[in-house]
């Protein structure tokens, strides 16, 4: 019974202890970051806006993504069957070279995701600059070159489907409803427009792969070239007007030589309007269209025995 009762005791004290001592029950959070706390300086918000240039060095540079939609539905390349019937995949490469548009072919979910998951990563950039209390000069010129980016993805989406959501609220989780494409064209119009002279002229080595004026006016471009067939009216002046302004920034010209364009290090080419940085150990799964080229004899030849 003594045994007992020294037990409750001790049971009674260290429950009371707990009670009355472990009043304070904040932690220390290192897995998540308060929203209070984005971006406190300009060189974290700088860093932030790497993620927009980072879904298309990750999205865009496989053939069986938006590149490949782009590429092979047009008459720049094909992808053959080659021996024991490599690269047959189901006919899928076939029937997008002959314009079978099906819905359950992968690369329209693809081009879709590549698409959306683009321009979300982009509202959740612009929300965070926007409501983090840190200013600088240079904020709003970042600011700008997260919804260049965003206009050409959804650039991309209008040129794909034609018929889009548009979404630019980070917060709203709703189900965005469809716009046509018309109403898509204007609102990328209005958008290039508002945020194009807040970009830098045009790339350099200090802004190599970032967004500049000259990307905005190619984009609007090709989006009066294209005015007529999306929305009914033909804005081929438009065009041109957008043309020019990139001619008469005055620091881009065709280069000597070609294939500069294409060098390994191109950061000194003044043809190059946008470019997306590829690099061997940060993006290993980037752009290989060279590797896809050849023959599957042919790749050890050139180190290429990664693809298949």
């Amino acid at each position: 019974m003594k045994k007992s009762k020294f037990l409750k005791v001790q049971i009674l004290a260290l429950t009371i202890g707990c009670l009355f001592g472990c009043t304070d029950l904040e932690e220390e959070v290192f897995s998540a970051l308060p929203a209070e706390d984005f971006y406190t300086n300009e060189e974290e918000a700088l860093s932030a806006i790497g993620r927009a240039y980072a879904h298309l060095t990750n999205r865009y540079s496989f053939h069986s993504g938006a590149w490949g939609t782009q590429l092979i539905s047009s008459d720049e390349a094909v992808i053959p069957v080659r021996e024991n019937n490599a690269w047959w995949d189901n006919g899928i490469w076939v029937a997008l070279h002959r314009h079978e548009f099906e819905s359950i072919r992968n690369f329209f979910n693809s081009s879709w995701t590549f698409v959306f998951e683009g321009v979300t990563t982009c509202n959740q950039i612009i929300f965070e600059i926007e409501n983090s209390p840190v200013d600088f000069p240079e904020k709003e010129g970042l600011l700008a070159e997260v919804r260049v980016v965003r206009s050409l993805l959804y650039f991309y989406g209008l040129d794909f489907f034609g018929n889009i959501p548009i979404t630019t609220d980070f917060t709203n989780t709703s189900l965005p409803s469809q716009s046509s494409r018309s109403e898509v064209f204007e609102f990328l119009e209005a958008d290039l427009l508002a945020n194009v002279n807040l970009l830098q002229d045009a790339p350099t080595t200090e802004n190599y792969g970032r967004a500049t004026k000259a990307l905005a006016y190619t984009l609007l471009a090709h989006m009066y070239l294209n005015a007529e067939e999306w929305t009914g009216t033909p804005m081929y002046q438009e065009a041109s007007n957008a043309a020019d302004k990139v001619i008469n920034l005055g620091a881009l010209a065709l280069e000597g030589d070609y294939f500069a364009n294409f060098a390994v290090e191109n950061e000194n080419s003044s043809e190059n309007i946008f470019v997306i940085p590829q690099d061997a150990v940060f993006t290993p799964w980037g752009f290989y269209v060279n590797a896809l080229s050849l023959n599957n004899a042919s790749r050890p030849l050139y180190n290429m025995n990664t693809f298949c």
